[in-house]
């Protein structure tokens, strides 16, 4: 594929300004967060193009480690923001995070599929972590608000003698439904609806279909079964913060 220019780039900016113009006509008022997204990408993704080709120059696999832990860091901090209303929000979304592209990577390098080399392992690794942040996200804020709004039948479970997890299980049923439907539905129409990332950069890059098709399957096996392990150890981890010693549901003050 031939390199895009500094030039093509700026004119790709004619879908940002549609973008506005649509704001603008509709009353919507999202110019100011359109302007800053545009912004915010261009940085990112122009820094991150810069960090990327310093770590493939170096292939150090410290330094491939040391990006993936700063990738897994940063996903783990916006899922415990947003799940911010459950206690040890960070703590619990770090240990999923972390412990899922562990497994997942070791998993990919040990069998061989993705050589363990920053050119390859890095972007997949990108794959995961934006992945199970998604999930991670979702099941905690689900799982509170289930828990919230259900409280009379958990604390009617639990007089009944129930175990905190007994009690709390339509809850994070309902969490583990609610962070998976997207991944699933997204596996259901990938090559129909969609042509993912992975394989349509593949392709661009000059590989034959076949082999791009090849490797999106490992990558949807991968983004399919990867986030269910997060929100499983997330659901796990996080309704103990609702239930005391003496197997009373805290919800905090106000609730």
């Amino acid at each position: 594929m031939t390199e895009i220019s500094t030039f093509q780039v700026l004119l790709s900016l004619v879908f940002v300004a549609g973008a506005l113009y649509f704001s603008r006509l509709f009353k919507v008022k999202m110019g100011k967060d359109i302007v800053v997204s545009a912004v915010r990408a261009f940085v990112q993704l122009l820094a991150i193009g810069y960090v990327l080709d310093f770590v493939f120059g170096l292939d150090s696999p410290l330094w491939v480690v040391l990006m993936i832990a700063i990738m897994a860091g940063v996903a783990a901090y916006n899922s415990g923001k947003r799940g911010a209303k459950v206690k040890n929000s960070y703590l619990i979304s770090s240990i999923a995070i972390f412990f899922t592209t562990f497994v997942t990577i070791l998993v990919l390098s040990g069998f061989g599929i993705i050589p363990f080399e920053a050119q390859y392992i890095i972007p997949v690794s990108g794959m995961v972590i934006g992945n199970v942040m998604n999930g991670a996200s979702l099941a905690l804020m689900r799982l509170d608000d289930e828990l919230k709004s259900n409280r009379v039948r958990v604390e009617a479970a639990l007089s009944l003698g129930a175990a905190p997890i007994q009690a709390a299980a339509p809850a994070l049923k309902k969490a583990v439904v609610t962070s998976m439907v997207p991944v699933v539905d997204r596996a259901k129409v990938v090559g129909i609806v969609s042509l993912p990332g992975g394989m349509s950069g593949m392709i661009l890059a000059g590989a034959s279909p076949l082999a791009a098709v090849k490797f999106q399957i490992v990558i949807m096996y991968m983004l399919l079964g990867s986030p269910f392990l997060t929100v499983a150890i997330v659901n796990l981890l996080a309704y103990r913060q609702y239930f005391n010693r003496q197997r009373q549901l805290v919800l905090g003050p106000g609730n």
